[in-house]
């Protein structure tokens, strides 16, 4: 009596390892794609003060969460000292948030400080999507000839599915001089990515607002 059997089983394996680095690299590519956030974004330029000199600007993010508020003037903050000539100013180093302050008093303080123009930023709109990329089945089939009888075996194998969330903000950002209390320059746009985390938005965002601002010659770019 002669026993046979094919590499059917081998492709079984073969199957199974494959799926499994399938699997890796879809988790491995969601992770490196983390943190990935790109940000589009429309200015327009008041052209009738946007030659005034803005030696000193207040950075201030328009957010009631505390850290989100943070966070964001922390990276406007550093954007503006790195890429300009202008020195910043966090808001909340001037300003309490528990704190409501008139017009009045809030441009006092302002000009005792010697502020030229307020940046602000503030997010207008979130969007969640999920993807899911869904269950897959494979099938293997393992043949045995055992003397003149031949007996086939199916086996299913069901990799599960791997969700991620696309996420991202709409955005406002505005410059107001202080002495004139006139938009000088506003944008509106969006930001976000797989997986985006909100420090990598702030990030992209607030580099994003600074370039513009020193193309449509708001701002000076540093040397």
């Amino acid at each position: 009596m002669e026993f046979h059997q094919t590499n059917s089983s081998f492709s079984e394996i073969v199957v199974r390892i494959s799926t499994s680095l399938l699997l890796f690299f879809v988790v491995l590519f969601i992770g490196l794609s983390s943190g990935c956030v790109s940000t589009s974004m429309t200015s327009e330029v008041n052209n009738s003060v946007k030659n005034r000199k803005y030696g000193k600007v207040l950075v201030f993010a328009n957010f009631s969460d505390m850290w989100k508020k943070k966070s964001a003037e922390d990276i406007l903050y550093n954007a503006v000292g790195s890429a300009t000539t202008s020195v910043p100013v966090k808001a909340s180093t001037l300003f309490f948030s528990a704190h409501s302050y008139t017009p009045k008093a809030s441009k006092a303080i302002l000009i005792k400080h010697h502020i030229d123009g307020v940046l602000t930023l503030q997010f207008t709109g979130a969007v969640e999507k999920v993807i899911n990329s869904g269950e897959t089945t494979y099938t293997t089939t393992e043949t045995i000839v055992q003397g003149n009888r031949t007996m086939e075996s199916t086996s299913s194998h069901t990799s599960p599915g791997i969700s991620a969330t696309n996420r991202g903000e709409y955005f406002a950002a505005t410059l107001v001089g202080v002495n004139n209390n006139k938009l000088v320059w506003h944008a509106t746009g969006y930001t976000g990515g797989l997986e985006a985390q909100y420090v990598n938005m702030f990030s992209s965002c607030a580099n994003k607002i600074i370039r513009q601002l020193i193309d449509d010659g708001v701002l000076l770019k540093s040397k």
